[in-house]
This record gives structure tokens, C-alpha cells and sequence, in this order.
């Protein structure tokens, strides 16, 4: 398989996302045991959409977490789609 990352697994070990667990101190346990790419927990779109503070810090992350995925979730894709752009742009705690 080809990742656009380096892997240090034939297959790549995933931390799977865990609502209350997968913050940022558990994933970087996860990253130093071998997870190749963790994940944050659900990120809500419409939190993302109207500028919620606090959904910012949850998808704030340390860059020894890289690669990171942040997942979204919604129902309207109307709000998904640009709460996912502004996603990408997600960027280390050091802002």
C-alpha cells in the first residue's frame, strides 16, 4: 500500500477515534506505542461553522501527533462542506 505519509507498518496502525478518550495527551501515547495516524474525536460542523471556541481547542493537536485526521460530523452539507475547508487549516496548538 501507498500512504502520502511515511508508515512504520507494513499496514498502517490507525488509533481508532474514542468520544471522551482520544484527546490530545492519549494520542501522543498512542503515536510514541506505534499508531502510524491518529484521529481526533467527532468534531461538530455546525460548532465549526458558528466559531465555537472550545471545538477549536479539540481540534488543536501538538506536531508529534502528525499525521492527524480530524473528523467531522453533520447532517447538512451545506454546513459540512465549509466547516470541513476551514478544518484543513487546522494547525498545531501554537497558533
Amino acid at each position: 500500500m501507498h500512504f502520502p505519509y511515511r508508515v512504520a507498518h507494513d499496514v498502517p496502525l490507525f488509533l481508532a477515534p474514542m468520544s471522551g478518550v482520544s484527546e490530545s495527551p492519549f494520542r501522543l501515547l498512542c503515536r510514541r506505542f506505534g499508531a502510524d495516524v491518529v484521529v481526533s474525536e467527532f468534531i461538530s460542523a455546525v460548532g465549526v461553522a458558528r466559531g465555537i471556541e472550545h471545538i477549536f481547542e479539540d481540534m488543536r493537536f501538538e506536531p508529534a501527533e502528525r499525521p492527524i485526521g480530524i473528523q467531522l460530523y453533520g447532517a447538512d452539507a451545506t454546513i459540512m462542506a465549509p466547516s470541513s475547508t476551514s478544518t484543513s487549516g487546522a494547525r498545531s496548538r501554537r497558533w
